[in-house]
């Protein structure tokens, strides 16, 4: 995604240091960044297990959408380059609203595989994901204030903000999609896959 942003991103740097008048009053404080840093990376280690465990459920084929030809990508990469979305706000904007397109995918992979899966894993998948919002959250908050510091707010900050809540919806749904597709590829037939109803 920052790929995809980079185009409508790199003409506003220019501007990111509009806010830098009053440096003090972006500071942020070390030991509140220490904090974040400290929580965000106990987080990852222990998502990490979270997701290998999920993982391991699965074969090891590479199965989903192709990153650079997924509809919803194609669609924001055209959205961005009309006049109108050009501007700061406008390309935030619109970033924000095909990341909700990217949740609302998360949300319909989410629900097929809690379908598909038996009741313990209903579980592991639950808990996974409220790990990952947790953590996800705590990423971006880490670099948004570290950014922010950096530049002294100004308007490259709200494309940041924007990129990160893309990427945080896209990734989570690619990932969950490559699951669901490998449970029904016909190369693998996932053995928990029947009872509903446990």
């Amino acid at each position: 995604m920052r790929k995809l942003v980079s185009s409508f991103v790199i003409f506003l740097i220019p501007f990111a240091f509009a806010g830098c008048g009053n440096q003090n009053a972006f500071q942020v404080s070390e030991e509140s960044t220490k904090a974040i840093v400290e929580e965000s990376t106990s987080s990852y280690a222990e998502l990490q297990r979270e997701i290998e465990m999920l993982e391991k459920l699965l074969s090891d084929n590479e199965i989903g959408s192709n990153e650079e030809r997924h509809p919803i990508d194609i669609a924001l990469r055209e959205a961005l380059e009309k006049p109108e979305n050009m501007s700061p706000i406008m390309s935030s904007i619109t970033v924000d609203t095909y990341a909700d397109m990217w949740k609302e995918e998360m949300e319909r992979y989410l629900g097929l595989l809690a379908e598909t899966l038996t009741a313990e894993h209903r579980k592991m998948l639950d808990a996974n994901q409220k790990k990952w919002e947790a953590f996800i959250d705590g990423k971006n908050e880490l670099e948004f204030e570290i950014v922010n510091q950096i530049i002294c707010g100004g308007t490259m900050i709200h494309q940041l903000a924007a990129s990160n809540h893309y990427d945080k919806y896209r990734d989570r749904a690619l990932f969950l999609e490559r699951l669901y597709n490998q449970a029904y590829s016909e190369e693998y037939q996932m053995p928990y896959i029947s009872d509903h109803n446990n």
